[in-house]
């Protein structure tokens, strides 16, 4: 439910912009202006200054700023209207009154949350019950320890019948397991029997859902999740956004990796801005979703070829969203996981560090081979061209591509010429949110 521009108008009209950053930020009087600590990186000396009479504020170490509005999408990661919404109730501004498809759709979201709850609580405590030893077991092997299992709130499925007693016992509808995505299309079985549960939160910390892990050889795939519904989307759903937000927030940067167990694993090691896709390919929903709370995205995917192509996809989002973009490069048939396992957390944390720009790691890795044909440079350059054309125009986006031009042995001038078609169109521009 947007917000009129009128009522935009009257909340930026009677908005305390002190009042607003100071419920999140610790701020001193100095002059015309209030100083604290920013709430977007790491200081120990204060650089966000905040002006009342402007109504702005800005941080002279980060370089972030804006109004209030900009302030909670970036310290909340809300969009637009849901800081206009909590601003509007800051202010006192009367917004336009739900309609009852808005209600409907909220009812149920609580609904599906309240049927999620319920069944988190029935996978922890299975986890370490008898039935649970195959979970703990796979988790002692992963070197994850109890005490980190208990915090992550971890869980383990037993099998359908138990967990069909389970709600009776609760009073909660099989109908209502199967609305919130955790029963087959018949509804006669759980999706998850016998599978470790890594439970998944959405951006406003409700329980959306779960994945699970295959404990053992078989058939079934490895990952299971949810299945869609108004509450658990995949494409908008990152593993460990609920733990990880507020390290994203504090080192302007959020560490995207391949898995659940990678994203423990990064977490265990200090690196708690760590996050995941769920088992499907990172998305420009994913990719916007950072955005909103840092500047900087470090990729952290596998070193086999899927890795690297995935790694190659998601970097072409983020830096379609502006974010200054890495890359780590991971020992052959390593991941973060097994990496953190074998040779401890100061190896993963020294990879991190190691991290190199996104086109500078794709060029270099698709030109390695001295001996590739023209054939396979003309095939590698058009393979680079979405990571050109996800950078603004600019000195940076010129010199990437005079460094392509180098490596596939033309001018730039004809690079581009060639590389021209394979840009994509610009969509039409719309009005601009006040």
């Amino acid at each position: 439910m947007a917000l009129s521009a009128l009522q935009i108008e009257a909340i930026r009209e009677r908005i305390d912009i002190v009042r607003v950053i100071g419920a999140y930020v610790t701020l001193k009087k100095k002059g015309q202006r209030y100083l604290g600590l920013c709430p977007f990186h790491g200081e120990k000396t204060p650089s966000f200054s905040v002006s009342p009479d402007k109504g702005l504020y800005y941080c002279f170490g980060c370089h972030a700023g804006g109004d209030a509005f900009s302030f909670l999408m970036r310290h909340r990661g809300v969009d637009f209207t849901e800081s206009a919404r909590l601003l509007a109730a800051e202010t006192g501004v009367v917004v336009t009154v739900e309609s009852e498809a808005e209600k409907k759709r909220k009812r149920e979201l609580l609904e599906l949350a309240r049927v999620n709850a319920f069944a988190q609580a029935f996978f922890a405590h299975a986890l370490w019950q008898k039935a649970g030893k195959p979970g703990r077991d796979y988790l002692a092997k992963r070197g994850i320890p109890e005490d980190f299992a208990h915090e992550r709130a971890l869980g383990f499925c037993p099998d359908t019948a138990t967990f069909f007693a389970y709600l009776e016992a609760k009073k909660v509808p099989q109908a209502l397991a199967q609305k919130a995505g955790l029963l087959t299309d018949d509804g006669k079985r759980l999706l998850f029997d016998g599978r470790l549960i890594f439970p998944i939160y959405d951006s406003g910390k409700r329980l959306a859902g779960f994945g699970g892990r295959r404990l053992g050889d078989g058939n079934a795939p490895k990952y299971i999740n949810t299945r869609e519904t108004p509450l658990f989307s995949k494409r908008r759903l990152l593993y460990g956004w609920d733990t990880a937000e507020e390290a994203i927030r504090r080192a302007g940067k959020v560490l995207v990796v391949e898995g659940y167990m990678d994203v423990l694993a990064c977490h265990r090691a200090g690196l708690a801005h760590a996050v995941a896709a769920l088992g499907t390919a990172f998305t420009d929903d994913h990719a916007h979703q950072c955005a909103r709370l840092c500047r900087e995205a470090v990729l952290l995917f596998d070193g086999d070829a899927a890795g690297q192509n995935a790694s190659h996809e998601a970097a072409a989002k983020v830096l379609g969203c502006g974010l200054k973009t890495m890359v780590v490069t991971l020992p052959p048939g390593k991941d973060p996981d097994s990496l953190l396992t074998e040779q401890g957390p100061d190896a993963l944390l020294a990879l991190v560090q190691k991290a190199s720009p996104a086109l500078e790691h794709f060029i270099v890795t698709a030109f390695a081979d001295p001996a590739l044909s023209v054939e396979d440079r003309a095939e590698r350059a058009r393979g680079l061209a979405p990571l050109l054309f996800a950078l603004p125009m600019g000195l940076e986006r010129d010199l990437y591509t005079a460094r392509l031009a180098d490596k596939v042995g033309v001018g730039v001038d004809k690079l581009k010429e060639h590389l021209k078609r394979l840009e994509p169109k610009k969509p039409k521009t719309t009005e601009a949110e006040p």
